[in-house]
């Protein structure tokens, strides 16, 4: 329920921020909508997403515990790990969750490409509709044209009436929907990569049972042998699902990469002309989500960034087989990192 809740309150601030609907006043101005407002601009939102992914990792890599108290806490917050209640519960094996977890984030960007598409074709059927009833008003003759007019002098006027949008009205609708819709998509990307990748790769974090059983047991599920051939198996569409969610991050700076010249405009070094002249780049608005926080120096950070969370989530406990090794290594990637 809370999932829902957040999930719906980030749509619709989405869908305000971008003038899509109209949310009343005394809702948009209250002090809960202002937070979420403030720590999504300020990307503060980004930050503490980060930081919970990487703090709920800990207790797998490192074989710890939290105080009971910090554990509930995180408990709250366990779907921005993709742990959504009831899955543990619902009989479902980890080769299941996995899936679950691999496949719900592509959906969910097919049926956001799918509405984007959709409301391009319900704009543009629209726009035809009203230039349709324009041409048939314009070959009414005079004296129903204005019987008409007389009859609309005594109605209201509808001030949300649609008028027929020019090319280049069209062209700015169907720009403004295609960025709403690919930087949904990079947001989707954000939020669900490093849980996603953590879950793949601890599906094949495997370790011996003992010095005279040679069998390799899953440490998720030690009911599980790793050298079965079902596990086998599951291994090879695994380690394509990593491979397809590895390349995210290359395809953000693939895209940062194609926009460089815009990014970093020959001649200009002052970073806040270089701001300016980003802010002036309308092609630029859907790739302000990799960048806007940063310096703009910085700009490919964010894809550097991601890949340190998927690290920290789910490369760490595959590094090492004891505990404390793992966290000797997780410290000394943390103090690489700062």
């Amino acid at each position: 329920i809370l999932f829902i809740i957040l999930f719906l309150i980030i749509i619709f601030i989405l869908l305000k921020y971008y003038h899509i609907i109209d949310i009343p006043k005394i809702i948009w101005e209250s002090w809960f909508i202002l937070i979420l407002r403030h720590l999504f601009k300020s990307g503060s939102l980004k930050v503490l997403i980060s930081a919970y992914q990487i703090i709920q990792s800990v207790t797998y890599s490192m074989e710890v515990e939290y105080p009971k108290i910090f554990s509930m806490s995180l408990k709250w917050l366990s779907f921005l790990a993709l742990d959504l209640p009831g899955l543990e519960c619902s009989g479902m094996s980890i080769y299941d969750r996995v899936y679950f977890a691999s496949l719900s984030p592509m959906i969910l960007a097919f049926i956001i490409v799918l509405i984007g598409k959709l409301r391009i074709i319900k704009l543009k059927n629209d726009n035809k509709i009203l230039q349709e009833n324009n041409n048939n008003n314009n070959d009414e003759n005079e004296n129903v044209q204005n019987e008409k007019i007389r009859k609309a002098k005594n109605t209201p006027i509808n001030k949300k009436q649609k008028q027929k949008l020019s090319p280049l009205q069209m062209k700015n609708e169907i720009d403004k929907i295609n960025s709403f819709h690919a930087w949904s998509l990079l947001f989707l990307s954000y939020l669900v990569l490093p849980p996603v990748t953590g879950k793949q790769l601890k599906a094949l974090d495997c370790f011996p049972f003992s010095n005279t059983d040679h069998r390799n047991l899953l440490r998720l599920d030690t009911s599980i042998d790793c050298d079965s051939i079902k596990h086998q198996y599951f291994e090879i569409i695994d380690s394509l699902l990593i491979i397809i969610y590895l390349s995210i991050p290359i395809i953000w700076l693939l895209l940062l990469y194609q926009n460089r010249h815009k990014l970093w405009p020959i001649g200009v070094y002052e970073d806040s002309l270089i701001i300016q002249r980003r802010k002036a780049e309308s092609s630029l608005i859907v790739l302000g989500f990799l960048y806007e926080r940063y310096k703009p120096s910085m700009a490919c950070f964010e894809s550097f960034d991601i890949m340190r969370r998927i690290l920290f989530v789910g490369i760490i406990p595959l590094l090492a087989s004891t505990a404390k090794l793992r966290s000797a290594i997780g410290l000394a990637f943390s103090l690489l990192s700062m």
